[in-house]
């Protein structure tokens, strides 16, 4: 079994064409380039006495579900499906388009995936005594992409970032996602994570730092340094002072709306930093952030806004009721 390499949609290999789509499956002309992606390598724990236990048709039709949800996930959050490996699945993102969050979109579909897989165990017959659970590695890197062609000496994707993400797949636990050295940086942004030692990956001579993905920060960090801010914000002081005035309205009654707008990397982040520091104690500061990953989704920062106000974690349904009233009233 394959994927469509466009809209995601499992094929057989017999096929010509997408039943989805209608996208071409087999196409003549090749493309080998280098393209720096983000690999993502999830396996299904149990899988040995799943095929032990059940039959044939049903280990068959569980799988069908098990991977239909799993590139159902992929594809949502921008992801391609690299190849099917039994009850493993290799997806890319970055593959045809590259965008800044890549990382953010395969970490969320990790935990997608492992929270959608754990609520498929509804369909274990009851004298299976099983419980699924999927585990994950994800890493970054160049890799030599070979596109676009229906040849048999086609190898796909090829470099060590995969084989390092594949490794740290096959060292991760029930329910846990592990990710290399190289994302750190980007993944503490947005997620708390765990040392988890230097380990020696199969088939490497030196060990890699390993971090497991714990929960997701209620607000990510917004500088793009882990060390926070080092050196002191100059030639901002009018901009400060109107926004500190502007806070003092709202304490006094007055509310209103007010837009920083200026080009990336000229300091929009660190100037609400910088403001955030200088308010008072008894101010709440809650801040949502746009994701190009969720631009389809209907007032997602409404939504994070909200959430956060009532303390609402990502997990509770009573988020995507939130989402679902929004729409509602608009």
């Amino acid at each position: 079994m394959n994927c469509c390499m466009i809209c995601g949609n499992l094929v057989d290999v017999s096929d010509r064409y997408c039943s989805q789509c209608g996208s071409c499956l087999s196409p003549s002309t090749q493309v080998t380039q280098y393209r720096f992606i983000t690999i993502l390598c999830t396996d299904l724990s149990g899988y040995s006495l799943l095929s032990e236990r059940l039959d044939h048709e049903e280990l068959k039709e569980l799988m069908g579900s098990v991977l239909s949800e799993i590139t159902r996930i992929i594809t949502r959050f921008g992801g391609t499906v690299e190849k099917y490996i039994g009850d493993a699945v290799v997806a890319i993102y970055g593959h045809s388009k590259a965008r800044e969050d890549d990382l953010l979109r395969a970490i969320l579909s990790a935990r997608d995936i492992h929270k959608t897989v754990e609520g498929l165990n509804v369909l274990l017959p009851g004298a299976c005594n099983i419980h699924m659970g999927m585990h994950t590695g994800i890493n970054t890197g160049e890799v030599l992409v070979d596109s676009g062609t229906g040849s048999h000496s086609s190898h796909g994707t090829l470099g060590k970032p995969i084989n390092i993400a594949s490794r740290l797949c096959d060292i991760a636990s029930r329910g846990e996602i592990f990710i290399g050295e190289s994302l750190i940086s980007e993944a503490m942004r947005y997620f708390h994570l765990e040392w988890m030692g230097r380990k020696m990956l199969k088939g490497f001579r030196t060990p890699i730092h390993v971090y497991k993905v714990m929960d997701e920060r209620k607000i990510p960090l917004a500088v793009h340094r882990s060390g926070g801010v080092t050196s002191p914000l100059v030639g901002r002081e009018h901009e400060l002072s109107e926004l500190l005035s502007r806070a003092r309205r709202l304490q006094s009654g007055q509310g209103g709306v007010l837009s920083i707008i200026g080009d990336a990397g000229v300091g929009k982040s660190r100037l609400i930093e910088e403001f955030k520091a200088l308010l008072d104690d008894g101010v709440a500061f809650i801040t949502a952030t746009c994701h190009d990953h969720a631009s389809s989704t209907p007032y997602f920062p409404f939504t994070k806004l909200i959430s956060s106000i009532l303390g609402i974690s990502e997990t509770d349904n009573t988020s995507k009721n939130i989402s679902q009233a929004l729409i509602s009233y608009r």
